[in-house]
């Protein structure tokens, strides 16, 4: 039988490791490991499926466990028996208060999977959508397909398969689920950080360390047969919490430097004194030569433990798999590549969001009853605005990916974005997948039409999938039908215009799935819509996303109250909660600012001839609509400042035309700002507060101020009434270091200030502001109370304004690895 065969290749391989290993080079230094952040990476781990196939693997993990049971349970378990118990551990230990009892109906099926613990990204926001991909992903490919004739004639003694979906929430960035066995959609999940097989688990240190210290004890593993030889892999260990500890107190846990160096000191007797960390401890294998045969093979089979810790457990592992984030197709790399991508759009979906949400679909129209290809299947995002919906699924492997959009312009950003993330521009790749498509077109189609007419993008529903973020919030306009249709005079409402694009949308296929500002799950089943499931992306109440499956496989998968952190009822009231307080204090506002608004304070500010009088030079142009959105949420701020200056803060924006104004009328409602600031199309030299100077007044008396200017400015000159402030309009870092604002200010003859930040601030990171900082700090300084100035400037109001306005993070000089 296969567990014999197993128990004797375990014996023969530790006779064999008595024997003298082959010379091995010196060994490296040993590095320091730490706690993984909230979004750190896991060193790469080539996938080992833990099945009767993979013999080394599987007789390492199995040795661990006899050893850490020894003394515990009964001898002579089998080694499907010590596995399942391993896993049995790990669920009672991490489980959430909330879960059920071990003794539910279902506790049988459960135990004939076979199971692996997921780590994955530990965002709490976005929990909910990583525990809708890791279900997805782990149940399509975790049908067992054993060729062990004795698991199909014994099922006591192997997994088996059924149409149980397992799937447990262990803690915020831990699941338990099936083994995915290698499945490509769990190779690219956005999500998943580490695949993991648990050796033991405990509830306290104590217990924890006694075990550990009893399994590591019992001398090195033995080696692997390789090329004729006895190889011992190199070892590495990883410490990794998973959750916050919110219901365990600081005393009762372990510190984490003392358990490292606990940890450390016992892991490594597993492995021959010559081999050990020979790579470091988390063997990232820097500083070597990755040609190399020796790192080549160490980085095949280096064994990687894992110390799990969560709020209410420990859990001794080995890492299975771990995807290489430096490739060009991984989720990390392509975020950060579309991150700098030419056409932005504010309401655009983030890229992690949208990979996970189409694996999610990927994986179920692909499950192990399906036949379908990726490469046949058509991904329609009616709805495309910039295009990352569309991205995501072409580089995961759709073969016929099409976006829409009504508004043309957010059609050729689509078509720009599509074409710099494929391109030599960012360097991003498809996934190297067996069900990419090897034909057709490398990129998206994309095509201006409207929603609400029922346009048939191709001809077969059941092979169409329409994934799209619904047009959702007061900063986007929703198209409305075509004039003529019918059911243009009774939608006035965005909820009405969802409806109506929910039930345009159905017929163009079978599988759908939704990004939402409100819940749409119950309109989607009135509209008939099969096997909905629904849930809150954000805990804010602000984004839900929901999907729809109408296959002809009988493994659906959906997302339950029992699968989420917050369910949609607890981010719905959270929202209540949140506007009801908005609403308290907006009317708080309006009773105190009630006479204020009865007269504009721009009008008050242009009658005071003592006013700060400040200009906002917007002529300069800008290299990508990203800094356009920068600078048009800046003057958002300054018009709060000016809102709350009661006449004593006269502010111009200059050059308020063109791209700066359709950003800022578009996205930040830049035509209720003309109460508190003017806006004027002039240039700066041209504006009113200049032209309208008393006689005697000359340029000199407008200074503009730059970063790159040799004089600082003084607190005599700010406070003099006299004096007119001109802020550049400026956020393009590739304007840094150009002396941009200086040049301009000389081209106009205006005289030219620099703040004093460096004066004051000598350890501040960098003396360029934000548009709006400087303006905070010029109010701030120049209402400051005379009497409160000291004899020395330096400690003046600027002293004052700058421990006021300027940001804490940027306060001193941080060390070279918090820049990291």
């Amino acid at each position: 039988t296969n567990e014999i065969r197993m128990m004797c290749a375990l014996a023969r391989r530790t006779m064999s490791a008595k024997t003298t290993p082959r010379s091995i080079p010196t060994p490296l230094g040993i590095k320091a490991s730490s706690k993984s952040s909230k979004l750190g990476r896991f060193p790469a781990v080539p996938m080992r499926k833990t099945s009767r196939k993979c013999e080394y693997f599987e007789s390492v993990l199995d040795e661990l466990r006899r050893r850490s049971l020894r003394g515990i349970s009964e001898e002579g378990l089998s080694l499907v028996e010590r596995e399942r118990t391993a896993f049995e551990e790990v669920r009672r230990s991490h489980r959430r208060l909330s879960a059920r009892d071990d003794e539910d109906k279902n506790e049988r099926r459960r135990q004939r999977k076979r199971r692996s613990l997921y780590v994955t990204l530990k965002n709490e926001n976005l929990y909910n959508l990583y525990a809708m991909e890791t279900m997805a992903c782990s149940t399509t490919g975790g049908m067992n397909t054993s060729d062990d004739d004795e698991g199909k004639e014994d099922n006591k003694n192997d997994y088996v398969e059924d149409d149980f979906v397992f799937f447990d929430q262990l803690s915020i960035g831990l699941f338990m689920a099936q083994d995915s066995h290698g499945s490509a959609f769990t190779r690219n999940a956005a999500s998943l950080r580490a695949k993991v097989e648990p050796i033991f688990s405990e509830t306290s240190w104590e217990t924890f360390a006694e075990r550990l210290e009893k399994t590591c004890s019992e001398g090195v593993l033995p080696g692997m047969e390789m090329e004729g030889e006895d190889y011992n892999p190199p070892i590495a260990l990883i410490y990794e919490t998973v959750a916050r500890f919110q219901r365990r107190e600081e005393s009762q846990r372990k510190p984490s430097d003392e358990l490292l160096q606990f940890c450390t000191k016992r892991v490594k007797q597993l492995s021959p004194a010559d081999v050990g960390y020979k790579y470091g401890v988390r063997a990232t294998f820097a500083g070597v030569d990755p040609r190399e045969p020796d790192v080549v093979r160490a980085k095949e089979h280096a064994l990687r433990f894992v110390i799990l810790e969560t709020e209410t457990a420990y859990t001794f592992a080995l890492a299975s798999y771990a995807p290489d984030t430096s490739e060009a197709h991984s989720v990390v790399k392509s975020s950060l590549a579309w991150a700098q991508k030419p056409a932005n759009y504010s309401s655009g979906t983030r890229f992690e969001v949208a990979r996970a949400l189409v694996n999610t679909v990927a994986a179920t129209l692909a499950s192990p009853k399906s036949s379908t290809k990726l490469s046949e299947i058509t991904f329609l995002d009616p709805f495309c605005g910039s295009g990352t919906l569309c991205v995501a699924a072409k580089q995961l492997g759709f073969g016929n990916v099409i976006g829409s959009d009504a508004t043309g312009h957010l059609i050729e950003k689509s078509q720009r974005n599509a074409r710099w993330f494929f391109g030599a521009a960012s360097g991003a790749q498809a996934v190297p997948s067996e069900q990419a498509s090897s034909s057709g077109s490398p990129f998206p189609r994309f095509q201006q039409a409207n929603a609400f007419i029922r346009t048939s993008f191709t001809s077969d529903p059941s092979k169409t999938v329409v994934v799209s973020n619904l047009p959702f919030g007061r900063n986007v306009d929703f198209v409305a039908p075509p004039p003529g249709d019918e059911r243009r005079s009774s939608s006035s409402s965005t909820t009405s215009h969802l409806q109506l694009a929910l039930e345009t949308l159905k017929p163009l296929a079978r599988t759908h799935a939704f990004i939402s500002g409100v819940p749409i799950g119950e309109e989607m089943i009135k509209l008939g819509y099969e096997n909905v499931s629904q849930i809150a992306l954000d805990r804010r109440g602000k984004t839900f996303i929901a999907i729809s499956f109408s296959n002809d496989d009988d493994t659906i998968i959906k997302v339950s109250d029992e699968h989420v952190w917050f369910t949609v009822e607890e981010a719905l009231l959270f929202d209540e909660i949140r506007q009801a307080n908005a609403r308290k204090r907006a009317a708080m506002r309006k009773n105190n600012d009630e006479k204020e608004e009865d007269e504009k304070v721009i009008e008050i500010a242009r009658s005071n001839p003592n006013a700060l009088k400040v200009i906002v030079d917007l002529s300069y142009e800008h290299d990508s609509a990203r800094a356009l959105r920068s600078v048009a949420k800046q003057l958002c701020e300054i018009t709060s400042v000016g809102k709350k200056s009661k006449g004593d803060l006269r502010v111009t924006f200059a050059s308020f035309a063109g791209d700066i104004k359709y950003e800022s009328e578009t996205f930040f409602n830049a035509d209720t700002w003309s109460k508190h600031v003017e806006m004027l199309p002039d240039p700066a030299e041209e504006c009113d507060v200049v032209a309208c100077q008393e006689e005697g007044q000359t340029k000199n008396n407008v200074i503009y101020l730059s970063p790159d200017a040799e004089t600082p400015l003084s607190l005599s000159e700010l406070r003099d009434p006299s004096n007119i402030f001109v802020v550049g309009g400026i956020v393009d870092l590739k304007t840094r270091g150009m002396k941009t604002s200086k040049k301009k200010a000389s081209s106009l003859g205006f005289q030219s200030r620099k703040l004093p930040v460096k004066t004051l601030r000598p350890d501040q990171t960098h003396d360029v502001l934000n548009i709006d900082t400087v303006v905070k700090i010029l109010r701030s300084a120049w209402t400051m109370d005379e009497r409160q100035e000291d004899d020395d400037e330096k400690k003046g109001g600027f002293h004052r304004a700058f421990d006021e306005v300027l940001p804490k993070r940027q306060g001193k000089e941080k060390p070279k690895r918090l820049k990291r």
